[in-house]
């Protein structure tokens, strides 16, 4: 699997948080991780054998290091499964229309309203 893929599920991974109403730090992390996977000249894949070397990377932490050892592995997210699962592959679909990648989304159970 490329770099650009691991980046787009991460991607799509906050994407599926930020409208499920998580913590605006998770999704900060998974974007800043989506970002580092992309921008990374080191081959994600290879690097997965080895934690340390995946955290040597400017925006991976431990957690993340672990997430992408499992899509090495997986070729998939679990956390984004989950989501998709409880929102729909049509989601990620609207998220690209321009209209709706600008709409606040409903925060689930707080009452508030997040801005993409």
């Amino acid at each position: 699997m490329d770099n650009k893929t691991m980046a787009r599920l991460l991607a799509e991974t906050a994407d599926l948080l930020e409208i499920d109403g998580a913590d605006s730090f998770r999704i900060r992390s998974y974007r800043r991780a989506a970002d580092a996977a992309e921008q990374t000249t080191v081959d994600l894949t290879e690097a997965a054998a080895d934690t340390a070397r995946l955290m040597e990377i400017d925006g991976i932490g431990k957690s993340m290091a672990a997430h992408l050892q499992s899509i090495a592995q997986t070729g998939t997210l679990d956390q984004r499964d989950q989501l998709l699962k409880k929102y729909g592959l049509g989601v990620l679909e609207l998220l690209k229309l321009p209209a709706w990648a600008r709409k606040p989304w409903p925060c689930s159970g707080c009452g508030q309203n997040r801005q993409r």
